[in-house]
């Protein structure tokens, strides 16, 4: 991230820390990790000692966990997802034939009034 390499600095790294910093509690990150990490990201990765370094590596294994916990979720949500995605496919299909016979109908109620228009007037 550019905030680890220090290739952003001034007010904008300031502002994208605390937006991760905001972020990763809404991700229910280790709140003591947290406190740290905007100041060891603000430091120049020169400047920074091995505290900083530690808080800034034990966020990336968070950022890790978080990830596969989250892929993992969504593996055991696919099944369920693929059977609504074939129900929907299934009531389309029955909306479109549907669909079709009322606008057969349609046309058959059509052809049954002007016939019966043509039977009046002769």
């Amino acid at each position: 991230i550019p905030l680890k390499v220090g290739s952003v600095t001034g007010a904008k790294a300031k502002k994208q820390a605390a937006a991760l910093v905001a972020l990763s509690k809404g991700s229910n990150f280790d709140s003591t990790l947290l406190e740290g990490l905007q100041g060891a990201l603000m430091a120049k990765p020169s400047a920074r000692g091995a505290g900083e370094q530690l808080v800034i590596q034990a966020f990336e294994t968070q950022v890790a966990t978080r990830t596969a916990e989250l892929e993992t979720a969504m593996a055991k949500l696919s099944p369920a997802r693929d059977e609504r995605a074939e129900a929907v496919r299934s009531e389309q299909e029955r909306h479109a034939e549907a669909r079709g016979r009322q606008l057969q109908c349609r046309e058959s109620l059509r052809k049954a009034e002007q016939a019966a228009l043509d039977a009046q007037s002769s």
